[in-house]
């Protein structure tokens, strides 16, 4: 919802190569988001969720250590077959392993399938052991 961060996203684009197509970056609420994009059947090869800790609106609740299972299946009909969802823990008060059996309960019907674990480097945060942030799942 803050065009301030979607600024980050275009920018991080453009460092990355990428030829920014004005449409591709859409500011609002997450919840009618989602929804438009499932009614327009638009599918992608990647998805990445990337949520706040905790957002309310009228329109829903995002809460990664509530609800961070409701939100990647949310987002799971708008991945193509073979595709990709990035799901990123960025809370650090959500325990790796809490996230993770979050993760393999959404992997337990066979649709998405965890391809990759992503930890944050040690130097980041300053842990030797460092948690995981994020998880790339296959769509199979």
């Amino acid at each position: 919802m803050n065009r301030r961060f979607l600024n980050v996203a275009k920018t991080s684009y453009t460092l990355n190569g990428l030829a920014i197509n004005k449409g591709d970056f859409q500011a609002g609420d997450f919840w009618p988001q989602i929804n438009r994009l499932k009614a327009s059947k638009d599918l992608f090869d990647c998805v990445f969720l990337d949520p706040p800790i905790y957002s309310a609106t009228t329109r829903g609740v995002v809460d990664l250590a509530q609800s961070y299972k409701r939100l990647i299946n949310k987002v799971r009909p708008l991945i193509k077959h073979d595709g990709y969802l990035v799901a990123i823990n960025n809370a650090l008060f959500y325990s790796g392993a809490a996230y993770m059996k979050e993760i393999e309960s959404v992997c337990s019907d066979g649709y998405l399938t965890i391809e990759e674990l992503i930890p944050v480097p040690a130097d980041f945060i300053g842990e030797p052991q460092a948690p995981v942030a994020s998880s790339a799942l296959r769509r199979t």
